[in-house]
């Protein structure tokens, strides 16, 4: 019995050894690998900024034939030079995804995979100038039960038939959050989306109000300050909050009646979000006063000495 015990002690050892120099060698090639693999990259950026700036021919290939995995490499890459550029000429990219067929690519990793991993792959896809074939096999996942896939197949569906965007995200259920309105304006900043503002803050639908209302807080368009103080006083409970930050952000004046009794409706905790984001913005206690009662009061002074603002309100 000792001796099996023994046995199985120094198999385990030896078990052990091999995987800790399995470990170690793979690292050091890994230090290796990646040198090159950044290097290699950083050109296919060059090239591809290059014919950006140029009237020359775009790549159709690029040196990543030694990369492991460069389909997603590629992938990634394009999605941070798209997410770092505007006014992209979508030529030069829209080769390399034929070229490497990266569309087909992340719809079958995205049918693969699941939750969050399926998302990633559909915002890349998102990012890529996509075909309106690929975004009919992603409208699949318009039903999946994970929020975050079913509202980056709505981004493909956006990206590929900028025409069809009110009515894609009029239809989308739940109601957008905050992020994902972000997300959208993204789109909108590459030139994808219209900017008429007023239909969208005017429309009944609260997915098309949010996207009105972070259009207009981006953009600054302070001409909309009225129907601003209209949806605050008028509009449902999601679209009034969203529509007083918009104002804050904005930093305009909150001495209006509308303001006054839309934060006299507040609950507790949506008061108190919005105390943080009036002093992030650098609002002065006596600017916003009238707002709240005693308590409210002490509490948004210790707020701004807390965010250690030197304010002056004439």
């Amino acid at each position: 019995m000792i001796r099996l015990l023994y046995i199985l002690y120094f198999a385990a050892a030896a078990a052990a050894v091999v995987l800790l120099a399995v470990r170690l060698a793979g690292d050091r090639l890994r230090r290796r690998r990646h040198p090159r693999e950044r290097l290699l990259c950083r050109y296919a950026v060059r090239q591809i900024v290059s014919a950006q700036l140029s009237e020359e021919a775009a790549p159709v290939r690029l040196p990543l034939r030694r990369i492991v995995g460069r389909r997603h490499r590629l992938c990634e890459l394009l999605s941070e030079l798209t997410a770092a550029t505007y006014g992209l000429d979508a030529t030069p990219v829209r080769r390399l995804v034929r070229c490497y067929r990266l569309d087909r690519w992340l719809l079958r990793r995205a049918r693969l995979s699941r939750g969050c991993r399926r998302a990633r792959y559909l915002k890349w896809l998102a990012d890529l100038p996509v075909e309106r074939a690929a975004a009919r096999e992603a409208a699949r996942y318009l039903g999946d039960r994970c929020r975050e896939v079913r509202f980056c197949a709505l981004l493909v569906q956006i990206a590929a038939d900028p025409q069809q965007v009110l009515q894609s995200i009029a239809a989308f259920d739940p109601p957008l959050t905050e992020g994902e309105t972000a997300e959208v304006v993204h789109l909108l900043r590459r030139g994808l989306l219209p900017i008429a503002y007023r239909p969208l803050i005017e429309s009944e639908n609260e997915n098309l109000c949010r996207l009105g209302l972070a259009i207009v807080e981006r953009f600054g368009i302070e001409e909309a300050e009225p129907t601003l103080l209209r949806i605050v006083a008028e509009g449902s409970d999601a679209c009034s909050a969203v529509a007083l930050r918009t104002l804050v952000s904005m930093h305009r004046p909150l001495q209006r009646r509308e303001v006054t009794e839309r934060v006299r409706r507040m609950p507790r905790a949506e008061l108190r979000a919005l105390l943080h984001l009036l002093a992030r913005e650098g609002y002065a206690v006596g600017a916003v006063r009238h707002l709240f009662d005693t308590e409210e009061r002490a509490c948004y002074e210790s707020m701004v000495g807390s965010y250690k603002r030197q304010l002056v309100w004439s």
